[in-house]
């Protein structure tokens, strides 16, 4: 199922997160070839209160450059209306 994910997808953990331990990131990054994880060696369970500003840093780094990829061209016109958003970045926690 992982396999299926088409978006880039990124996964944020902290080493000391005593709630997921990052050992359960391992499936995404073998079940999603262009996964990214990053780690936040000082961090627990929520890097983004803990250290904000180096989460929002790495979080911005990733949208930059995925924005910046080319898109992969669709053979057919996709019926979603143009004003419909479409996603950016994924984060699949396990």
């Amino acid at each position: 199922m992982l396999d299926q994910v088409k978006v880039p997808a990124m996964g944020m953990y902290g080493d000391r997160d005593v709630i997921v331990h990052p050992k359960q990131w391992q499936p995404m990054l073998k079940g999603i070839p262009h996964a990214h994880i990053e780690r936040f060696p000082l961090d627990g369970h929520f890097p983004m209160l803990e250290e904000p500003q180096v989460f929002a840093e790495k979080l911005k780094t990733f949208l930059d450059k995925e924005s910046t990829a080319q898109p992969a061209a669709q053979s057919q016109p996709s019926p979603l209306s143009t004003n419909t958003p479409t996603p950016t970045s994924v984060t699949l926690a396990p």
